[in-house]
Formats: structure tokens, C-alpha cells, sequence
């Protein structure tokens, strides 16, 4: 025989029921979130198998793309769009080769919340839910890796199949899904994480490298080579200063500053300006230098006028440079930098301008001292 339990027990049971209850959602949730120049992405999993995820990107993007795995080639990608509609679109693809990832037959595992889907602060949100356990993928305490890419195209529909180009840029993140949440309740909520694990991507390491290479080849070492040829010709081994830092310093830069643009976009088709004055740099740049390299051996010092390949040299390698001052700034706003770091660039080129200023007046006055020391 089975005794029912008094009043008295079955309030007390259902007071420690609702108190379990609470317990559980506030201590249930756990996730990290990762932040770049492009997007963020917050994922929170929870004891009853679910997974939240929210995505949030610039309100003009085209689309944005969440996926799990290391590689693009075996990851399980999420795109996700706003559609002109005021609707939203999640499609779940995978990539066989180095083609566009295509839709799964299983698009059904994904739930929009849209609750917490639209314009938030004036940034595209999309947030969805997900079974932690899929076949493509798990998304738990265990999962680490993850993808993220950005397109500034918009896809050709609002179908989950739609056609969606290639994108600008894409990368790797790693998230630690143990951290606890701050807040205490991960129901149609921005989840809110210890944010002092949020770092830089793979992605964000190969581009700041790219940068730094970059602005020592064309800030530092050009304007260096340029003014020892200006106005270091006093110097006994001035030519040999000259072309030590331009093959050695900036061509080797150069390279390898290429080299990382080259792979941190994949090997994608140029899309940007910044890409394609870049390509075109990198090209003029070995056409000087090699030109420089033919003045050299082909000098003569029996000569009685200056060759036009010499005047060629001389005007091209400013041009370069010039270029390369307005290249820059295109790279930071491809990677939607901060404003002091316009300001910071800006300032050195003054520098450059004000350091270029005064040795050409210190010039002039040597060569007007010495017209007048000829006369007398």
C-alpha cells in the first residue's frame, strides 16, 4: 500500500521543486564567447542538450557563417542572412572540396530564436538553437574548434539552397564552453561571458602580421632608402646602403607580408582595392628593384649625361611609395580598424613629410653654401 503524502509534504516538495528549478538555470549554463572586427559569436550549452547561439555582425552584411570543426573543408557551417522581407534564413552546408559549401539534407536540427534575431544596438543578431549531439557535429563542453567567415553579398534568395558567393574573409576561433555564464537565465537572453579569454583569432594573428611587416617594408625601410638616395650621396657607400635595403629589407618584407595577405584570404579571387593595388605593388616593386640592379652594372663612370632608365628609377620608386602610403588605409578599413589607428598612421606620415622637409632645405643651404664658396 502506497501512502499519499500529507499537505504539509507536498508543499514542501513543490517549494524544492521550483527552488531545483531555479538552481538549474541559473547554474545550468555554460559557453564563451569570441569577438573579432567582423563578428561575434556567443555559444551557450545547456544541461538539457540544446545548444544557443547567437551571431552578430554589421546590419549591411551579406552574410555571416558560424561553423564547427577546424577546416573549412570538414567543418559543419551555418550561413545565415537577413533577408529584405524582414525574415532571416539559416542554411546548414558542408564543403566536399574547394568548392561552395552546399546545403545538407538535415536543416531541420536548426531553430530560430527570433526572439533574439534582428536589429540589436544597430548590429544584425541571429540567434538559433541546436541539438549539442549531431551527426555533422557536436557543439558541447568537449568542443573547441570552430569557423567563422563574412561576405559582403548579399545571397540570391531567401531559400536555405539560395546561391551565396565566396567569402570576403573566413578563419578559426576556439571557444572554452566550460566558463560559467554571468547572467542567470539563457532563455531568448544575450548570454553574458567572462570576456577575458575573447582573443585574436588565427586569423586576426595573420592579419596584424601581415600589417606590422608591411609598415616597417613601406613606413620605415622605404622612406630610409629613399632619403639615403636623396640626400646621402655625401656618404662613400651610399649606393650599396641603398639597394642593401631595398632588396634585403623591403623585398624580403615584402614577400613575406605578401605571402601571409595571400594566405589569410585563401587564395581567394582579389575582391577588395586593397587586394588589387596590393597585387600591383608587389609587382612594381621587383620591376624597380630589377631596374635598379641593371643601373648598377651598366654604370658608367665615363658618362657624359644621366640615362633615361636613371630617371625612370628616380621617379618610379616615389610613385611606389606613394601608392603604398595610400594603400594602407585601405587595408584598415577592409579590417574595419579603430580610428587611432588612422590617427597613429597619419602622424608618422607627417613625420615622414616634416623629416623630408627639413632635409631638403638642409640641402639647398649646403649646396647654396658651397656655389658660394666656388666663387669666391
Amino acid at each position: 500500500m502506497i501512502t499519499m503524502p500529507t499537505p504539509q509534504a507536498k508543499t514542501f516538495i513543490s517549494i524544492f521543486l521550483i527552488i531545483a528549478a531555479l538552481t538549474n538555470v541559473a547554474w545550468a549554463v555554460t559557453g564563451d564567447k569570441w569577438c573579432n572586427n567582423y563578428m561575434c559569436v556567443i555559444v551557450a550549452v545547456e544541461d538539457d542538450g540544446t545548444a544557443n547561439i547567437q551571431v552578430q555582425g554589421s546590419s549591411s552584411v551579406g552574410w555571416l557563417g558560424f561553423g564547427v570543426g577546424t577546416s573549412m573543408l570538414t567543418g559543419d557551417l551555418t550561413v545565415m542572412w537577413a533577408n529584405s522581407d524582414n525574415t532571416y534564413t539559416l542554411s546548414r552546408r558542408k564543403a566536399s572540396s574547394y568548392v561552395m559549401p552546399q546545403p545538407i539534407s538535415n536543416q531541420t536540427a536548426l531553430k530560430l530564436d527570433s526572439t533574439a534575431t534582428g536589429l540589436i544596438s544597430g548590429k544584425l543578431q541571429i540567434a538559433f538553437t541546436r541539438p549539442q549531439v549531431l551527426s555533422e557535429s557536436s557543439v558541447n563542453s568537449e568542443a573547441t574548434s570552430f569557423l567563422w567567415a563574412f561576405s559582403s553579398t548579399k545571397p540570391s534568395g531567401t531559400s536555405y539552397d539560395a546561391t551565396i558567393q565566396q567569402h570576403d574573409t573566413s578563419g578559426s576561433f576556439k571557444l572554452d564552453l566550460t566558463k560559467s555564464t554571468t547572467g542567470t537565465n539563457s532563455t531568448n537572453t544575450t548570454q553574458s561571458f567572462d570576456s577575458s579569454k575573447v582573443g585574436l583569432s588565427d586569423y586576426d594573428k595573420m592579419v596584424y602580421s601581415h600589417a606590422v611587416v608591411m609598415f616597417v617594408a613601406w613606413c620605415i625601410l622605404t622612406p630610409l632608402a629613399i632619403f639615403i638616395a636623396r640626400f646621402g650621396r655625401n656618404l662613400s657607400r651610399w649606393v650599396r646602403i641603398h639597394y642593401s635595403i631595398q632588396v634585403f629589407g623591403t623585398g624580403t618584407l615584402v614577400v613575406a607580408g605578401f605571402t601571409l595577405g595571400y594566405i589569410q584570404s585563401r587564395g581567394s579571387h582579389l575582391k577588395t582595392n586593397h587586394q588589387i593595388v596590393g597585387v600591383a605593388i608587389f609587382i612594381a616593386t621587383f620591376l624597380q628593384i630589377f631596374l635598379g640592379y641593371i643601373i648598377h652594372h651598366l654604370f658608367n663612370p665615363n658618362r657624359t649625361h644621366r640615362p633615361v632608365r636613371n630617371w625612370v628609377h628616380r621617379f618610379f620608386g616615389p610613385l611606389i611609395l606613394i601608392l603604398a602610403f595610400v594603400q594602407i588605409p585601405l587595408g584598415f578599413g577592409d579590417y574595419n580598424c579603430d580610428m587611432a589607428v588612422y590617427i597613429f598612421y597619419y602622424a608618422w606620415l607627417g613625420l615622414l613629410g616634416l623629416i623630408f622637409i627639413v632635409l631638403t632645405i638642409r640641402q639647398f643651404w649646403i649646396e647654396r653654401n658651397s656655389t658660394k664658396s666656388e666663387m669666391f
